[in-house]
């Protein structure tokens, strides 16, 4: 008797335990309790950008002579974008606002074979008809060469809505483009 009680209970016992576990399953697999949320990492300290080839500081450049500058970005997440622009001396933007709209793009990318380490050489020929942007822009109206001074500056931002680091200004001069300045 005591063995079929012992069995009976132990029956009843299992059969709650699978119950439960199932109830359990069932509530874990209800759209209403799966979260969609993505948590991105908080990325808070900026690329690194180290620059191995630049133009003299007030180098000219004559119409149909190649502006170069080299280097790398590093990042310890990764480097979402590269950015770097010719901008006229004269212009009010802050280095922050500089961007493929209001610059002469030398470089814009933003897929990397190795986002963690990104070698860089970007070049643009004096006077040239189009920038080297993703879609190229005529260099027309605002962006038109003028023989006058210009800087060259290096923006990098990290992933995931990081920091953007921006290099110092190197700054150079256009002579010989046939248009005023």
């Amino acid at each position: 008797m005591k063995a079929a009680n012992y069995l009976r209970s132990l029956i009843v016992l299992l059969s709650v335990t699978f119950f439960l576990a199932a109830c359990e399953k069932e509530e874990m697999m209800d759209p209403e309790n799966i979260s969609s949320e993505i948590l991105a990492p908080d990325v808070t300290e900026a690329p690194v950008i180290t620059i191995t080839r630049s133009p003299e500081d007030g180098q000219s450049f004559m119409k149909g002579y190649t502006i170069n500058i080299a280097g790398t970005v590093s990042h310890s997440t990764a480097v979402a974008q590269l950015y770097i622009g010719l901008v006229r001396g004269n212009s009010e933007l802050s280095d922050a606002e500089i961007n493929s709209h209001n610059s002469i793009t030398m470089l814009n990318q933003t897929e990397f074979e190795d986002p963690g380490l990104v070698d860089f050489d970007a070049r643009i020929v004096t006077g040239a008809t189009y920038d080297n942007d993703k879609t190229p822009k005529e260099l027309t109206g605002d962006l038109e060469w003028l023989d006058m001074e210009y800087f060259i500056i290096v923006k990098a931002r990290a992933a995931f809505n990081g920091p953007t680091e921006i290099s110092q200004r190197f700054v150079i001069n256009i002579e010989g483009c046939e248009c005023e300045g």
